[in-house]
């Protein structure tokens, strides 16, 4: 027969064992904002990687002609765009009036290394009024965008990213925003083991992203 303080190691090893397990149930419970444009950037190995989803309600701003992009990164003159092809750039359209801060970062321009899905983003400084957004010719206002680029052999220091979040707006309704959010990982996180960590990862990264959005 164990004893008491057997017995009482080996419940609360029990439950310090299913903590994280619980912790990323309640992240992965948590309510989910409205669906916003939102780009996030992470430190990912030797890479930064952007991933973008969201959508965006183009009422309130100025559709403009067509312009030239590709999927590139500059913090200083808070530029992103992701998706599309990275060796080349396409044509858009592009939408002014959102208004917001000039920067995200200290950096220059940066070229994607790859990209994938639809080719969409923003450029803080240029517009009539300030704040331009690039969307694909056609787009249909409040269609979910899904898109990524990968920056290799890069961190935020290195492309002079600023961690934290940037957010342009255009109005106060659904998918009238486009957020920046550049925060490096929780340090905490891989403590929780391979398959845990994941768990909690995902459980962070939707609290990030409602966060972005609220």
């Amino acid at each position: 027969m164990r004893s008491k303080a057997t017995y009482l190691r080996s419940v609360s090893f029990a439950a310090i064992s299913t903590l994280p397990v619980i912790l990323g149930c309640a992240l992965l419970g948590a309510p989910q904002a409205r669906a916003d444009y939102v780009v996030t950037l992470d430190e990912v190995g030797n890479n930064v990687e952007a991933t973008a989803n969201g959508a965006i309600d183009t009422t309130g701003l100025t559709a403009g002609t067509l312009a030239l992009l590709r999927s590139s990164i500059t913090p200083n003159i808070g530029m992103v765009a992701t998706g599309g092809n990275a060796a080349a750039a396409s044509t858009v359209q592009f939408f002014d009036g959102a208004s917001g801060p000039t920067n995200f970062g200290s950096g220059g321009t940066a070229i994607a290394t790859s990209a994938s899905g639809t080719l969409a983003g923003l450029n803080a400084t240029l517009g009539s009024p300030l704040g331009r957004i690039y969307l694909p010719q056609g787009y249909v206002s409040g269609t979910d965008i899904t898109s990524s680029a990968v920056f290799a052999n890069a961190t935020f220091a290195s492309l002079g990213i600023t961690p934290g979040m940037k957010t342009w707006s255009w109005g106060s309704g659904p998918d009238q925003s486009f957020t920046i959010d550049a925060v490096p990982l929780p340090a905490t996180l891989p403590l929780f083991g391979s398959g845990l960590g994941a768990l909690g990862l995902i459980g962070w990264r939707r609290k990030r992203r409602a966060l972005a959005v609220a």
